[in-house]
């Protein structure tokens, strides 16, 4: 008997099962979900962009004072 899918859950009620693959490498059902996963581009929420002027902002700020802090040299 040849069937023209095996579903996962199949039941295996002989002692073998032979599975004959037909879809060429990289076309499969699963590859294409896997680029639509890996291709999928989304808008920043508001609270995302908030967030990373607020962190660019203290790590410019951070940034400003080590440099300052090691021009002015060592505190005696």
């Amino acid at each position: 008997m040849i069937a023209q899918v095996v579903t996962g859950g199949t039941r295996v009620l002989s002692d073998r099962i032979v599975v004959r693959i037909t879809a060429a490498s990289g076309e499969s059902f699963l590859d294409r979900m896997i680029a639509l996963v890996e291709g999928a581009v989304r808008q920043r929420t508001p609270n995302e962009i908030a967030l990373t002027l607020v962190l660019s902002a203290f790590t410019l700020n951070l940034s400003d004072r080590s440099v300052s802090a090691i021009a002015d040299g060592p505190e005696c």
